[in-house]
């Protein structure tokens, strides 16, 4: 769902996982849980459920424009499930949105893991 500010957002009814959860799939070496992963191969990307604090868990991809970024951004979503966020203001990435790159402007709610950034000292990603 679109928030006031055309940002998307988890609704009520949009699959979302738990951090915790995703992050002991990706580090488990038992392969009998593989079929928990499934949900990624179908392209279903989802957003984190908030709630679990991201505090030392937020990783945030520092690069320049043209660089290459959005390639990487996608290609990290389709290996982990979940959307990339960005600092991008909406104006400016509005096709970037509607190519399916739902983080678009989504940083620091902890719906997102990973945010692109090309503005590191302005961005609300530093503290």
């Amino acid at each position: 769902m679109l928030d006031e500010n055309l940002v998307v957002r988890a609704g009520p009814e949009t699959l979302t996982i738990n951090f915790n959860h995703l992050k002991e799939l990706l580090l488990s070496k038992d392969l009998n849980r593989l079929s928990e992963l499934d949900w990624i191969q179908q392209q279903s990307l989802r957003f984190l459920d908030g709630t679990v604090d991201m505090k030392g868990n937020v990783v945030a991809m520092m690069s320049f424009p043209r660089s290459g970024n959005t390639f990487l951004r996608r290609f990290l979503e389709l290996c982990t499930g979940v959307f990339t966020g960005s600092d991008m203001n909406i104006k400016h990435t509005c096709s970037k949105q509607l190519m399916g790159m739902a983080g678009e402007q989504v940083v620091g709610d902890n719906s997102v893991w990973i945010t692109k950034t090309h503005h590191a000292m302005g961005s609300p990603l530093v503290t």
